[in-house]
């Protein structure tokens, strides 16, 4: 069965839906059940709660917050890494403070940008697959920046790990 999901703050809207405007101006209440032309049934009308409660939560909502929990927890982990980064990085490379001021936005730089290539990709092609491609990449960026030993390579990996 096909749902129409309607957001409907009272009774008086939901009435309203189950009427139809005849063409001298009247209201007809219509009958759910009725058959509509083409002998297609009309389809039930439900509120986002009703919709949300008739849907069920299983197997599958589990899987998907399994694996966009996976996906939220690297995107923090890139974003605490920097913090850690500062420290080391700065004293390995003798680096001013404007360079290390670089080197921590180039992730979130990064992210802006990869956030429209990603989310219009998303919804060309399709979620599961860009989610995957773009946390591959965030992964390969992230192990090549470690073994980076100029400042510009490693800033460089870090804006492309973002953008993964």
């Amino acid at each position: 069965m096909e749902m129409d999901i309607v957001d409907i703050d009272n009774d008086e809207e939901r009435e309203l839906l189950d009427a139809e405007l005849q063409p001298d101006g009247s209201v007809r209440e219509r009958d759910i059940n009725t058959k509509a032309p083409g002998h297609l049934q009309r389809p039930a009308v439900y509120t986002f709660e009703e919709a949300v409660e008739a849907t069920g939560f299983g197997v599958f909502h589990y899987m998907l917050l399994c694996a966009c929990g996976w996906a939220d927890a690297s995107d923090a982990v890139e974003v605490l890494c920097v913090s850690f980064l500062m420290e080391p990085a700065g004293n390995e490379m003798q680096l001013s403070g404007q360079e290390l001021g670089y080197l921590s936005a180039s992730i979130f730089a990064g992210m802006m940008v990869g956030s429209y290539l990603w989310g219009s990709l998303a919804d060309i092609k399709g979620r599961r697959g860009v989610l995957v491609y773009s946390l591959f990449m965030n992964g390969m960026f992230a192990l090549i920046s470690s073994f980076m030993q100029s400042f510009g390579g490693f800033l460089f990996m870090r804006f492309m790990s973002g953008v993964g």
